[in-house]
């Protein structure tokens, strides 16, 4: 066995004692893992809805010709 498979083995195997390290990666990881996914992407929606809400402005050349659409767009 090579050196660096003879120095992971022994640092798992004492990684494996640690019963509190055990016991955090396996409970904290899949727990805090899709609670922090859901509060990030709660987040980007609801800015992503606050700024779609929010009424565009842009130029419209020749509005005089269109009188229809011009009313359509002030709504």
């Amino acid at each position: 066995m090579s050196g660096l498979g003879v120095v992971f083995r022994k640092e798992f195997v004492d990684s494996l004692r640690e019963r509190r390290s055990v016991i955090s990666a396996l409970v904290f990881g899949p727990l805090l893992g899709p609670i922090l996914f859901v509060v990030v992407m709660s987040y980007a929606v609801n800015l992503q809805l606050d700024e779609s809400e929010q009424p565009i402005d842009g130029p419209v050349g020749d509005g005089d010709d269109a009188e229809n659409l011009m009313l359509t767009l002030y709504r």
